[in-house]
């Protein structure tokens, strides 16, 4: 009926992504800095604390979220809190990547359902997520406050989004996410 595509929940994907989520955040939050960093960490972190502005373009959105993360009181140190915001962005990111990658090598192999190529989609799916995850300079950015880990989680969401949209036919809705994700690039994040 319209030509659209109803697709059953897929329980082992939502559990290797679940577990994909479970592996980053914890190996992240045994890894994240304790206190800030050099560069621009410390001015996230005092900025978000004060509601202050930061070096241009500002980041208001990052900052708003990080006077958030400060003032819950589940750790003793305020910079600790402010990089738990990089850390599960990046464990988003990580799920968001896996979820891409099951998505595309399903459709490599024309959404067939049998269990081999669902395993291969899961396997692929979960090993580009931990790769991607733990390179050098991700990992380095998802233990600190700093606005890569977010901006990373929202480029693969507005990626899978419109992924899902295309491929159940409801094209149109797809253009959404694209559009949002031009409005956050715009107040919270900036290009290197």
């Amino acid at each position: 009926m319209n030509g659209i595509r109803k697709e059953k929940f897929d329980l082992p994907n939502a559990l290797v992504a679940g577990l994909v989520f479970i592996v980053t955040l914890m190996t992240y939050l045994r890894t994240v800095a304790p206190t800030f960093s050099l560069w621009d960490c410390g001015e996230f972190v005092a900025c978000s604390y004060i509601l202050g502005i930061a070096h241009p373009p500002g980041f208001p959105l990052y900052l708003l979220i990080g006077r958030i993360f400060s003032i819950i009181p589940f750790a003793e140190d305020i910079a600790y809190r402010v990089n738990l915001i990089s850390v599960v962005s990046s464990s988003a990111m990580a799920v968001f990547g896996y979820l891409v990658v099951v998505r595309l090598i399903r459709k490599w192999y024309d959404d067939r359902n049998d269990l081999l190529h669902r395993i291969i989609a899961y396997i692929g799916g979960f090993a580009g997520a931990l790769f991607a995850s733990f390179a050098n300079t991700n990992w380095a950015n998802s233990v600190e406050a700093e606005v890569y880990a977010p901006s990373m989680a929202v480029m693969l969401i507005v990626y899978w989004l419109p992924l899902n949209m295309i491929i159940s036919r409801k094209l149109l809705m797809a253009l959404v996410p694209w559009f949002l994700h031009c409005i956050s690039e715009c107040s919270v994040l900036e290009y290197t």
